[in-house]
């Protein structure tokens, strides 16, 4: 459906037919959601803005649609229709998408932050592949004139130290690359879980810039180290004595 001058309402048009043709998929007398998969979704040059983009997600996500590729780019959905993507990505217990395609849209790093966020939070990323048996990244596109230079840089540093998350803007070690089903980052590169939720190879790094976050573990330690919980001074002027607190007493009759 790539390039076919779809806007808004067309889109909700389309996704009513659709909705109507997958729910006849549905078996009969069963309350298990069938769930589809597609290798890629193209909606690519088309006009889609915020109400478009919502109507699309809300389809795939109430028939559980998976797909391998999910192409959004050259519409017209800006921060809002992030946050719809944002919520079919984590909508499912496994990633819905192996990639995504959002370049020349509207949207900025506050909608690139809202994304961030939820991969970051969600089990499911990164994304486990079997043939690798290796955690992947989402593979993300984001080639915009509002996400670019600096600014956009400095934004998605201080997004990843929040978040505790990483991205990959793209490696390579000998003859292997990052691609959209594997990382070449030396922190992504073991059979464990890591904290990189996504690929920005396309993403502009300014010269001399502080280096993002890498990749870490997944699961922060449990224990805290030794001394992180040693009682603190009393503050100057205030006797110890005065701020010790009594150890509770039971009274058994």
């Amino acid at each position: 459906m790539a390039e076919v001058g779809f806007g808004d309402s067309e889109i909700v048009v389309w996704c009513s037919w659709m909705d109507r043709r997958l729910s006849a998929e549905q078996p009969s007398g069963t309350s298990a959601r069938t769930r589809f998969k597609a290798s890629t979704i193209d909606f690519s040059e088309n006009k889609l803005a915020a109400n478009g983009i919502k109507a699309l997600c809300s389809l795939l996500e109430k028939h559980g649609v998976k797909c391998e590729v999910l192409r959004l780019t050259g519409n017209q959905f800006g921060n809002e229709g992030m946050r719809c993507i944002a919520r079919y990505v984590s909508s499912t217990s496994q990633a819905p998408a192996m990639e995504l395609h959002l370049s020349r849209n509207r949207f900025s790093m506050e909608g690139v932050k809202w994304l961030l966020a939820n991969l970051s939070m969600h089990p499911a990323y990164p994304i486990w592949n079997n043939d690798t048996d290796r955690f992947v990244p989402l593979w993300l596109r984001l080639e915009n004139a509002r996400v670019k230079g600096a600014p956009a840089y400095s934004a998605l540093e201080a997004a990843c130290s929040s978040l505790t998350c990483a991205v990959c803007c793209g490696e390579k070690s000998g003859d292997v690359r990052c691609g959209p089903r594997q990382c070449a980052n030396a922190g992504c590169c073991d059979e464990l879980k890591h904290n990189c939720v996504a690929h920005l190879c396309s993403l502009d790094v300014p010269q001399a810039a502080a280096l993002l976050p890498s990749p870490a573990a997944h699961a922060r330690p449990i224990f805290a180290p030794a001394g992180r919980g040693a009682v603190k001074a009393a503050p100057s002027g205030v006797e110890a004595s005065a701020i010790r607190r009594e150890e509770p007493r039971l009274l058994y009759e």
